[in-house]
């Protein structure tokens, strides 16, 4: 009976059975023998998954999860560790068929076959495919002279869908009065929008020149420093002598101008252990404050960070800079698009986005 899942209201309550699964990102494609699942993605055209890499909102919006594409577009929703989700529209499955006997038809389609010419969809609770009729709907399996894709229901569709499900929101086919089949054939390939999309380039994860890097996108400046002592209220001391005593040692390898905030990320004291070598010392200072910084950039997709390159100001050797790089791995590992770091921070045997 899984072709009843193959509906917008059967997936949708296949992912709350599953949802603690997904979270996970346990592999669940086998539950529905891989069916791929097609959506439009932030950027205006098809791409397909199969279920377990998404679910759905309140509101229906499909949640794309990832850690590949499109996490330009993360927005905030249930906790994934760093994977992003992405909100994307769910736009039909494979239907197991195939039109002119080349590519799959899927459901949102729009196919003729046997002189009917209308949208393919899992009529609900039918375990079926079917080309949509106004008394009855005529089965895939019944066309035996094969089929054609005229092209798909997804044209004249507003851009505010990718914010809230609504099937009013987009022109689309009716099963009992038809459509415009100029403008479902356009939709053939690619959806059509009433209006251009808002598309978010996806942004650098390193730098060369930080200037340049600061000056391409609006962007928080992030520069690690020690941890910042604070004057008692009733200290009475020189104020130059104030000013050396309780100023904040920032480390930061050239002058930067930024239009905009500095965040100053506080370096851990020194571990209080003998045992310890120097490297060991240097990277766990860093270990936190850095993991710190990558969860806070995750969870503002919003903002760009860029972080000040601090190698030449601490004088750092090789192998405190060998483990550093491992520590900013997950920027890479998860695409988090909104952090920038120095290329002198980079771990090339990381696989890069």
């Amino acid at each position: 009976m899984e072709n009843l899942h193959k509906t917008l209201p059967g997936l949708m309550e296949l992912c709350r059975e599953h949802i603690n699964e997904i979270k996970e990102h346990k592999n669940l494609g086998h539950l529905l023998q891989d069916l791929k699942v097609r959506f439009i993605t932030p950027e205006g055209r098809f791409d397909y998954t199969t279920f377990g890499n998404f679910y759905f909102t309140s509101a229906g919006v499909m949640m794309l999860v990832t850690r590949d594409k499109y996490t330009n577009y993360r927005v905030m929703d249930i906790p994934m560790g760093l994977w992003s989700t992405v909100p994307v529209i769910f736009a039909g499955v494979d239907t197991g068929y195939r039109y002119d006997n080349t590519e799959p038809i899927y459901s949102d389609d729009i196919c003729s076959a046997n002189g009917c010419v209308s949208e393919v969809r899992f009529f609900e609770g039918d375990n079926l495919p079917s080309l949509a009729g106004d008394n009855c709907d005529l089965l895939l399996q019944d066309c035996h002279n094969g089929f054609h894709k005229v092209g798909t229901i997804w044209y004249d569709i507003d851009p505010d869908i990718f914010e809230m499900r609504n099937d009013t929101m987009y022109g689309g086919w009716s099963a009992i009065y038809g459509g415009d089949l100029d403008k479902v054939a356009q939709a053939k390939e690619r959806p059509q929008f009433m209006r251009p999309l808002n598309k978010i380039p996806p942004m650098p994860l390193m730098y060369m020149n930080i200037q340049r890097a600061l000056e391409e996108y609006p962007c928080k400046l992030c520069i690690f420093s020690e941890k910042h002592l604070e004057q008692p209220e009733d200290e009475d001391i020189d104020p130059e002598l104030a000013d050396i005593i309780y100023s904040t040692q920032i480390y930061c390898d050239e002058d930067c101008n930024v239009d905009g905030d500095t965040q100053y990320i506080e370096l851990d004291d020194y571990p209080d252990d003998d045992s310890l070598f120097y490297t060991e010392k240097m990277v766990r200072r860093f270990r936190e404050p850095i993991r710190r910084l990558i969860q806070h950039a995750y969870a503002h997709p919003e903002t760009r960070f860029v972080v000040c390159n601090f190698i030449k100001e601490m004088d750092l050797p090789a192998e405190v800079i060998d483990q550093l790089k491992i520590e900013f791995n997950p920027i890479f590992k998860y695409n988090i698009r909104n952090l920038c770091i120095p290329i002198d921070l980079v771990d090339w045997n990381c696989g890069q986005g």
